[in-house]
């Protein structure tokens, strides 16, 4: 069932057992998932069912730090994400994939790393989250996609192996599952709906308070809350809540809105020696042999081993090649240039130039942070200041990253990487970004180094959880969505366990 709050009366009270706080990818999917569990669910959703400039308006507050890029625009945080029904799913372009096993690990190279788990733990949930993202079968290992006509791996060294991503349609969550969430007995959608604050009795969440941006208010009382707003505005909710606890929920250590980070996008001009790299292309592949399965889209990636990425203290990276690159990537390069790069080969006879996009991990950085503004928005609500800070490690990470893979496309007779542009090296220009808004409110068992547990459940509070990549402790170089999926999932299957 779906309401709109603009039509209920002003000081209606909703009662619920559980109520998810963003109708995105994660408060989607955790809806979904608590259907028929025996707890009834109200979703919560700021927009409507599609774009409305005066809900989007209230995204908008301040960048500082790190210039942020995207393909040579200037991002503003009210176009970075997306507030209606569906949430930032209604412009995400597809990208999955699990995150390395590595990225689960303590790293001694890479301060505050380590997730309370493994990969091996969250694999059940990664494989549902499959289905979830309309994909194919939970494989990311070239070999079983060659075995089935996807093509050869050109490239796996002691330096650099080949992986894929795979893409979903994409999945738009808001309009994919909206037919299921409206006949849904048990789960009520509420559109223009904003939570506004949450007020605790002792160390439980007792209510949501939402707001219209008309002015009327309403409450929800819930037996649990789950925030699945976003990395940002998880932060700025639980720092805006200071009524009972001064510093704003989950952060009696001060933690709450550091450690944001995004993946930062390097794109630098390649020439490949053969077009024919097909795992590096975006094509569709037939898992044949798989008579349940439909057609894959798939895109081959390059990423350090991992003994490689121990011995240059590499944080994780991956690399796509762009056949047909953007306009703003392409114009990088010019013919004359081409020909200058055609020399280092021998045989420079049907040679092809593309892009070379890495996409990096952050990272874990707590002085890159959300903090809160005085400036208020229309609800009362303050505004936000994102400080993105990279560290010296990240552009040495990533400068080793690059050099390693120009070395071995060149050292293998595949393509030449130009490391600089018009005499300035890459690495010296602003990076892109993925619009990945991850931590703010990362997962520790210890209060100390964490707002939320392994369960994802804020600390100090027993009734409110946190979904989505806010809780990541650390990026790894995928994009995140299947993650988000995967814990969302997860945390719902805790939900349901913890009602039996």
């Amino acid at each position: 069932m779906i309401i709109d709050a603009r039509q209920l009366e002003a000081g209606a009270v909703l009662r619920t057992d559980i109520c998810v706080i963003g109708a995105g990818a994660a408060g989607i999917t955790v809806s979904r998932r608590l259907q028929r569990s025996g707890a009834t669910v109200l979703l919560l959703e700021s927009g409507g069912l599609e774009r409305d400039e005066a809900t989007q308006s209230l995204y908008q507050g301040t960048l500082a730090g790190e210039p942020m890029r995207f393909y040579g625009g200037s991002p503003t945080l009210d176009s970075a994400r997306l507030r209606w029904f569906g949430g930032t799913t209604n412009h995400w372009a597809g990208w999955c994939r699990p995150l390395d096993p590595a990225d689960f690990d303590r790293r001694p190279h890479v301060p505050d790393s380590g997730w309370p788990f493994g990969l091996d733990h969250l694999d059940p949930w990664y494989e549902e989250a499959q289905d979830v993202c309309q994909l194919g079968p939970y494989r990311y290992d070239t070999e079983w996609w060659t075995e089935r006509g996807a093509g050869e791996s050109v490239l796996d060294t002691t330096q650099l192996r080949s992986t894929l991503f795979q893409l979903s349609p994409p999945t738009r969550f808001g309009e994919f599952y909206r037919s299921e969430l409206m006949s849904a007995a048990d789960i009520t959608v509420c559109l223009w709906a904003n939570a506004v604050d949450l007020p605790l009795d002792g160390n439980r969440v007792t209510a949501v308070d939402a707001a219209v941006l008309d002015g009327s208010t309403f409450r929800v009382e819930a037996s649990v809350v789950v925030l699945a707003t976003g990395g940002i505005e998880v932060a700025r909710l639980l720092l805006a809540c200071n009524r009972d606890r001064p510093a704003g929920l989950g952060n009696e250590n001060d933690l709450v809105g550091r450690y944001f980070a995004d993946h930062p996008h390097l794109t630098v001009p390649v020439v490949l020696t053969r077009r024919d790299l097909d795992l590096y292309d975006i094509v569709p592949r037939d898992v044949r042999g798989e008579a349940s399965t439909p057609q894959v889209l798939t895109a081959g990636v390059l990423t350090p081993t991992p003994a490689a990425s121990q011995v240059l203290s590499l944080q994780g990276l991956g690399a796509t090649v762009d056949l047909d690159p953007p306009e703003a990537a392409s114009a990088e390069i010019t013919s004359a240039e081409v020909g200058a790069l055609l020399s280092a080969f021998e045989n420079g006879v049907g040679t092809t130039p593309a892009t070379l996009q890495i996409r990096s991990e952050q990272q874990p950085n707590p002085e890159s942070r959300v903090r809160l503004l005085s400036e208020r928005d229309p609800l009362g609500m303050p505004k936000v200041e994102v400080d993105w800070r990279l560290t010296s490690a990240d552009r040495e990470s990533l400068s080793r990253g690059l050099d390693l893979l120009a070395d071995e496309l060149a050292h293998n007779g595949l393509g030449q990487v130009r490391t600089e542009v018009d005499g300035e090296s890459a690495l010296e220009r602003a990076l892109d970004v993925g619009f990945h808004h991850i931590g703010t409110a990362r997962m520790h068992d210890d209060p100390r180094h964490g707002v939320v547990d392994s369960d994802c459940r804020v600390h100090g509070l027993t009734n409110l959880y946190v979904a989505g990549s806010a809780v990541f402790p650390t990026t790894g170089w995928a994009n995140p969505t299947l993650t988000i999926v995967a814990l969302a999932l997860r945390l719902s299957d805790h939900l349901i366990e913890s009602r039996r």
